[in-house]
């Protein structure tokens, strides 16, 4: 599945899905590699297949993310409260393979409680950006990380810090602009001529 995560990184959906739907028949039940296969089935804007995991067994985070991608908060959120993301552990994984992508979903629940004003929100992307903070004490500096950073800014409203995670992000070989253009978090970046350009340099390998 990371060779499928290259060639998402390429562009190459074509490629990215025979390597992904082949590592998940191999490997059935890895967190990674259904994630990895949703955001999959979201660049290809394959409606039906995203639904499709929606309604399924996959885990209530993994279908949470599906509903938020078709729009349905009220789905999403149910789901995300059910078991609710924590950021310190979402910040370790992360820490602890900085090649593996992982879902924002912390980020994704912050942004729902944001959205229905619910004041949990705006905590909670504050509480990303303190594990980000804790573990950037301890000497862990990634961009993946930085990404995270950068997304809690913007649900902030902090468009300048969102800007330069990005940018940090980049310095750092983050090269996730393919899921950055799903990801509904950056949402406050969208027509920002810098933003689009740090995007557009995060889509060469």
């Amino acid at each position: 599945s990371r060779q499928g995560l290259l060639q998402m990184q390429l562009g190459d959906l074509e490629a990215a899905h025979e390597q992904i739907t082949a590592a998940c028949r191999g490997a059935p039940g890895q967190v990674f590699d259904e994630e990895l296969l949703l955001a999959l089935h979201m660049a290809r804007g394959n409606t039906e297949a995203v639904r499709a995991i929606a309604r399924g067994d996959a885990s209530p985070a993994l279908r949470a993310q599906a509903w938020l991608a078709l729009g349905d908060a009220t789905a999403a959120c149910r789901l995300y409260e059910r078991e609710p993301p924590e950021a310190r552990a979402e910040v370790l994984d992360v820490a602890n393979d900085d090649w593996i992508w992982r879902m924002p979903h912390t980020l994704n629940l912050a942004r729902l409680w944001i959205d229905a004003g619910d004041p949990r929100g705006r905590e909670a992307a504050r509480q990303m950006l303190t594990e980000i903070e804790r573990v950037r004490g301890e000497g862990v500096v990634l961009g993946d990380l930085a990404y995270r950073a950068a997304a809690a800014h913007a649900l902030l409203g902090q468009s300048d810090a969102a800007l330069a995670g990005l940018e940090e992000a980049l310095r750092r070989g983050w090269r996730h602009a393919w899921w950055a253009r799903l990801d509904g978090n950056l949402r406050a970046l969208a027509g920002n001529r810098r933003y689009a350009a740090l995007l557009e340099s995060g889509s060469r390998p």
